[in-house]
């Protein structure tokens, strides 16, 4: 995991640790720090990258998967609602579903067990690249951008 970041006002993160368990799971503890509110002035996105080459370079302007660019509300009631919750309530103090805004705080991620099994329909073998992102749009056009990247190796996932 790497940080990509134009400003740190908008948060941090500590990433604990990442232990592998077996082949397609392994687990995740983290902490975030959110410096501001975060309200309809604020947008999420993530893209999904993939090398079937297993190399550190990717086509930037051809990502696998788009989540778009929402307000960050939107973003709380439609995508985190419908797949990120439930794999997250019970690991998590991450706000639920339908809380908009996002009060600035602690955050944690605690013995996340993370299956790729779920995922096993696009996690083609090759090197992924995951960037997400939250930023702040200023009517100067000034962007606030903070982002985090997540590199994962897929090798061959197996039924057993």
């Amino acid at each position: 995991m790497e940080k990509m970041n134009e400003t740190n006002d908008l948060f941090e993160y500590n990433l604990k640790s990442i232990d592998k368990i077996n082949q397609t799971a392994f687990k995740v503890n983290c902490d975030v720090n959110l410096k501001v509110e975060l309200t309809t002035e604020y947008h999420f996105w993530i893209q999904l990258f993939h090398n079937k080459e297993f190399k550190e370079e990717f086509s930037s302007d051809k990502p696998m998967i788009t989540i778009p660019k929402q307000d960050i509300c939107q973003f709380v009631n439609s995508t985190y609602r419908t797949h990120m919750w439930e794999h997250l309530k019970d690991f998590s103090n991450f706000p639920e579903p339908g809380t908009c805004p996002i009060a600035a705080g602690e955050y944690y991620l605690k013995d996340y067990i993370h299956n790729g099994h779920r995922f096993k329909a696009f996690m083609k073998p090759g090197l992924i690249r995951i960037d997400m992102f939250v930023s702040q749009d200023h009517e100067d056009t000034h962007i606030t951008k903070n982002g985090v990247r997540i590199f994962a190796k897929i090798e061959e996932i197996n039924d057993s």
